[in-house]
């Protein structure tokens, strides 16, 4: 009693975390404080069907331990004023032993902590918000980031709006939208992980002081689960498999120093169970062993073993190990998965980027060595190849990944820069080169002054660098110029937001492998000096590369960051735009300050927000994403486009459009998609201004050619390109089987070379249909079922013999039709398909084709070309010929012979009728008489009236 009225004496004179180091010494009951973890808001359930009984948020300490909540206040914003409705003093309550608290109603399924009445936490656009402090948090107050630990602002409609509560709680990451379709019943917000420290939020069942789900939108055929390094339970290495995994599979151990094959086997996967397949060590008689699917080599085990000390990689391929003999250089080829990681050595660079696409590996920690911990995968993401994805847990092998008390951090506000006391100077502290859309002019480069202070520009120049040459593209004099009062300095494009103080035309950042550099001279511009690449003054520098270009730009990393590699450019990161932002540290010229983010011009680096989208989407079904027009046949980067329709809004990230050439049927281009379709739901891929995606600069060096097909796949698929979409303008087999089509999307025999026409997509009864139209990009397509009809009468003969292709035009309707309409298209060229004579009535006789009824036309040109051409080929005074074997003749003799042989026809039946009548009227009048003659009328039995009865009636 006396230590604890000491210790309660001190606690009004200690800081709160020193006070909380106390308890760690008197408390008898072992209570977590901040020291090891955080507390997050992990669950918030805001909306339930009918009454809102079964509302709550739940809290939870990230080391999943007992915490004290003394000093945390949960508050409740209204995003309409931006105003606290409801605040709670958590102090004095604790969570459970697994870090669990819940805060809601009474109709929750396992009982709150703290009860709220019915109907409490209102809907969206509305904010929660964790403090931690002394700050005094009060009903009705404004919003406010000071103490923030975490927050969540949510919105239920798309239109809703909650621009102070994101600008102030959660910057850079919009807020999240309920799904009240995700499933039947209730469900909820949940907070899963995604890759290394960044979090997000999704829709899930919900499940109160429970792990949440966070069950991944598309599950992954194969990958790597779990790999432990000794231990108790040996070394081992766990799959995730599923029963349509690839037959040949192989694990390859590779040296974290040379980038070589240290060791290969083949996996040889004859059952799985429960989704899962163990390689372990036999020799120690673990658990692990007990439950092994194959024996892990004794030579693998003594390697891992070696690894958790010095680092290196694991990749797991879809072939067998033939390939990959000792010594064995690194391969993408057939890449399922990788894991890379570091250890007390330098990793080879070559191993981020050929296995992780550039990702950085993980840091074990000296755990790993012992074998206390194992690298679970616990991020929920539904991509591999990233080693964030992974974090060292209690080892699980052949069971569930235990990955509940995962103690990661996230911050939701980042706070401004603090440069080391050894450099106060300019620095890069933001970048980006790569804005969605065509125009580019969101672009921008943000300077910063490491004093946090209004600073003067003067003697500050910018380079911007070439990787292919190696040589400075743009040279920019910053004199006259100031940062803000924070010290902000931005360049940027028309369209950035804030207005930049510097403007830069568009397009005019390049996308890497590039470099930007920062410089002070006194001696005039920096590029007067002798060397091509200018060191001296330089006071910080990027070079960076995006996934699809080549390493590139060595001398520039020499010269201006030597020994590192280029940060890389990852446009998967968010569904609309990101950044190259300092967040690690303050160093000049120092490449691992960067990471990919949020854009924040003129704000603190959004270091810690995440992404509120895995960064491949999700696959849809393939009526979601559709090639709905296609401009020509041909290829030619200034004309040729190509037009996609999604659902408004959807990200293209992680799609691929490739294009096919008539040639062998051979891919000859291909082009990640990036940015998302307007709300028409249309994306367009073009040279014009309108487009929403360029073509990429290099295509403009492809030779024009003849397009076999294009399709559209999405690269989420841990085995390959998985096709969404296809249009096929060829007959080509091999390109058919490899696209899975049946026949071509366009009957080949229409590929005729009329100008100014497209492909478009349409649906006809209930089925979609390709027909041959004028251009419609990113607008609705011209459909001809849907337009007017003209009348006409054309008639054409038929070269050779022509009784012949009459008989076999009636086997094959559809041939004689494609003819006739590829002749039309010969004289009216205004883009005429087979779908043009749904409604008209075609046939063969005599030598000759008959074209009557109506013509369908999709606008007022089409159309008046149509009579036009029908006018010229009916009044036409000799054969007109076109291609192959028919030729225009003029109707009106072959009308007139037909009407005048019809004409005496009928005369010749009327002279018969007539005579016929006429004789059987004689006939009949000579009957009457005869009869009349031989029966005379009885007089005697008639009575006569007196003359005065008639006179009425007459």
């Amino acid at each position: 009693m006396h230590l604890l009225s000491i210790t309660m004496s001190l606690k009004s004179l200690l800081p709160a975390h020193l006070w909380f180091c106390l308890l760690l010494v008197t408390w008898t009951e072992p209570i977590t404080t901040a020291a090891s973890g955080c507390l997050l808001i992990t669950e918030v359930n805001a909306d339930n069907p009918k009454v809102d009984t079964r509302e709550f948020v739940e809290l939870q300490y990230s080391s999943g331990q007992k915490f004290s909540l003394d000093g945390y206040t949960l508050v409740f914003y209204n995003g309409n004023g931006n105003t606290a409705y409801k605040v709670l003093n958590l102090t004095g309550y604790t969570t459970d032993e697994e870090g669990f608290f819940l805060v809601g109603s009474s109709g929750v399924a396992t009982e709150p902590e703290y009860l709220l009445p019915h109907n409490t936490v209102q809907n969206g656009p509305d904010g929660i918000a964790l403090y931690y402090g002394e700050e005094k948090y009060d009903t009705g107050m404004t919003v406010t980031a000071v103490g923030l630990v975490d927050a969540i602002v949510y919105k239920s409609h798309r239109s809703d709006t909650a621009e102070v509560l994101q600008a102030t709680l959660t910057p850079g990451i919009p807020a999240f939208l309920e799904d009240d379709s995700f499933r039947m019943g209730d469900e909820s917000i949940e907070r899963c992980l995604m890759s290394g420290r960044e979090w997000t939020f999704q829709a899930g069942p919900p499940s109160p002081r429970q792990r949440n789900p966070c069950i991944s939108q598309a599950e992954l055929p194969i990958g790597i689960s779990e790999v432990g390094f000794g231990g108790d339970q040996g070394p081992f290495v766990e799959l995730h498999v599923l029963p349509h995994s690839p037959a040949s599979l192989s694990l390859v151990f590779i040296d974290g120093v040379t980038a070589t094959v240290s060791l290969s086997f083949d996996i040889h996967v004859l059952s799985v169970t429960r989704g899962m397949f163990l390689i372990a060590t036999t020799e120690s008689g673990s658990p692990a062993a007990a439950a092994a699917d194959q024996v892990l080599n004794p030579d693998a085990a003594t390697l891992l073993q070696k690894q958790a000390r010095l680092g290196g990689a694991i990749a797991l391929y879809s072939k067998d190990a033939g390939p990959f003999p000792v010594g064995a250089l690194l391969s993408q080829e057939e890449l399922l998965d990788a894991v890379v990681y570091k250890g007390e050595n330098d990793l080879n660079p070559e191993l981020s980027k050929t296995l992780l696409h550039g990702r950085e590996p993980f840091n074990l920690s000296s755990r790993s060595v012992d074998g206390s911990v194992s690298l679970s995968r616990c991020g929920m993401a539904n991509w591999t190849q990233d080693s964030g994805l992974f974090v060292e847990t209690v080892p699980t092998p052949g069971q569930n990944n235990s990955c509940s008390g995962v103690a990661l951090c996230p911050k939701t506000v980042a706070p401004s820069p603090t440069p080391p006391k050894t450099y106060v100077d300019f620095l890069l502290n933001e970048v980006n080169t790569d804005s969605p859309g065509s125009e580019e002019d969101l672009e921008f480069i943000e300077l910063w002054h490491t004093s946090g202070k209004r600073a003067s520009l003067e003697n500050i120049w910018l380079l911007l660098f070439n990787g292919k040459d190696n040589k400075r593209y743009k040279e920019i004099h910053l004199i006259g110029y100031h940062t803000d009062e924070r010290g902000f300095f931005l360049l940027g494009g028309a369209k950035v937001t804030p207005k930049p103080q510097y403007s830069l035309p568009p397009n005019i950042v390049q996308n890497g492998p590039d470099a930007i550099a920062l410089y002070r001279s006194l001696k005039g511009p920096p590029s007067s000096q002798e060397s091509q690449i200018p060191t001296e003054g330089l006071l910080d520098a990027v070079v960076y590369r995006s996934h699809y270009s080549a390493a590139g730009a060595q001398a520039l990393l020499e010269a201006l960051t030597p020994g590192q590699s280029h940060i890389l450019e990852d446009p998967s990161f968010s569904a609309e735009d990101e950044s190259l932002s300092r967040c690690h540290n303050t160093y000049p010229r120092n490449l691992d300050a960067f990471k990919v983010a949020l854009l924040t011009p003129m704000e603190p680096n959004a270091c810690n927000a995440s992404t509120s989208v895995p960064a491949t989407p999700t696959p849809l079904p393939s009526a979601s994403y559709v090639i709905s027009e296609v401009s020509s046949s041909n290829w030619t980067s200034q004309t040729f486009f190509v037009e996609l329709q999604v659902e408004p809004f959807s990200s293209l990230v992680g799609f691929v459009l490739v294009l096919f050439e008539k040639e062998g049927a051979q891919e000859f281009a291909r082009v990640p998609l990036q940015g998302k379709a307007k709300d028409t739901g249309y994306f367009l891929i073009g040279s014009n201004d309108g487009s929403d995606q360029q073509w990429p600069l290099t295509f403009a060096s492809l030779p024009s050619t003849q397009l076999a097909g294009v399709a559209l796949f999405n690269n989420s698929s841990v085995l390959n390109l998985t096709i969404v979409d296809a249009v096929v303008f060829t007959k080509n087999e091999e390109l058919l089987q490899k696209l899975n089509l049946q026949k071509p999307s366009v009957d080949t025999t229409m590929m005729y070379q009329a100008q100014n026409v497209s492909f478009c997509l349409c649906t006809k009864e209930h089925s979609m249909v390709w027909s041959i139209s004028r251009p419609s990009p990113g607008t609705k397509n011209h459909c001809h079922f849907e337009m007017a009809t003209t009348p006409v009468w054309i008639c054409l003969t038929v070269q050779g013999n022509a009784e012949t292709a009459c008989l076999q035009w009636k086997n094959e309707e559809n041939d004689m039709l494609n003819e006739v309409t590829v002749h039309l298209e010969d004289r009216c060229q205004c883009g005429l398909t087979i779908l043009s004579l749904q409604t008209a009535n075609v046939t063969c006789d005599g030598g000759l084709v008959y074209v009557r009824g109506s013509i369908q036309a999709q606008d007022e040109e089409q159309l008046n070309r149509i009579r036009l051409a029908s006018w010229e080929a009916t009044a036409a005074k000799a054969h007109l010929h076109t291609r192959g074997r028919l030729a225009f003749t003029n109707c009106s003799e072959t009308k007139a012979n037909q009407f005048g042989n019809k004409d005496t026809s009928v005369g010749w039946e009327i002279a018969v009728i007539i005579g016929v009548l006429l004789v059987t009227g004689i006939a009949v009048a000579a009957a009457v008489y005869l009869y009349r003659r031989r029966n005379p009328r009885n007089y005697s039995t008639i009575e006569l009236s007196y003359h005065g009865e008639g006179s009425p009636d007459f």
